[in-house]
């Protein structure tokens, strides 16, 4: 993760319902993931559509049940000009 910003984004597609883990390890900064669904497609995070954070941590981990659909793992730093290695896994 750069300096300029501090937030990373990735975007996947589940085209069936599946069970889905995303860990983060490897970081020597605190990091937040979050994943988010954009449903109603408007570009904008909107109240009802973060699905799961799990705070500023070192190592951690997400899991649960996702529909079909178009999702985003949000990974940032505590401080918008931190820098920070990490490795994502995804699985679904």
């Amino acid at each position: 993760m750069g300096v300029a910003d501090g937030v990373d984004f990735y975007k996947f597609t589940a085209t069936q319902p599946s069970e889905f883990t995303a860990v983060i390890s490897g970081n020597t900064s605190p990091i937040r993931m979050t994943l988010l669904q954009d449903k109603d497609n408007n570009g904008v995070v909107d109240n009802n559509e973060e699905l799961a954070n799990n705070g500023f941590n070192y190592n951690s981990s997400v899991s649960l049940t996702l529909g079909a659909g178009t999702y985003y793992v949000k990974v940032a730093t505590a401080n918008s000009g931190e820098s920070t290695n990490y490795i994502l896994y995804l699985t679904a």
